[in-house]
């Protein structure tokens, strides 16, 4: 069971409803597709969950906004950066 997970920072990212608005990074399982995943949610208002634990339902265009830092230091620690 492998337990790395299936990111892509470039799409995978929504926004957060409050009024310090950042972009997220999604938390996906292996071979999930993560950008799919940010359109449903968008779409279905299903609530998502970030590397850094938030959690939250994507409203918005995520590039309006800083990425959050915590997020961007998961990624790169699960990818061993």
């Amino acid at each position: 069971m492998s337990t790395e997970l299936d990111l892509d920072p470039d799409v995978a990212r929504a926004d957060l409803e409050d009024s310090g608005k950042l972009t997220h990074v999604v938390r996906g399982l292996p071979g999930q597709d993560t950008s799919a995943m940010v359109r449903n949610a968008y779409a279905t208002g299903t609530v998502l969950i970030a590397l850094c634990g938030h959690r939250w339902i994507p409203t918005e265009d995520p590039r309006k906004y800083p990425v959050c830092e915590p997020c961007l230091a998961e990624l790169q620690r699960i990818r061993g950066g």
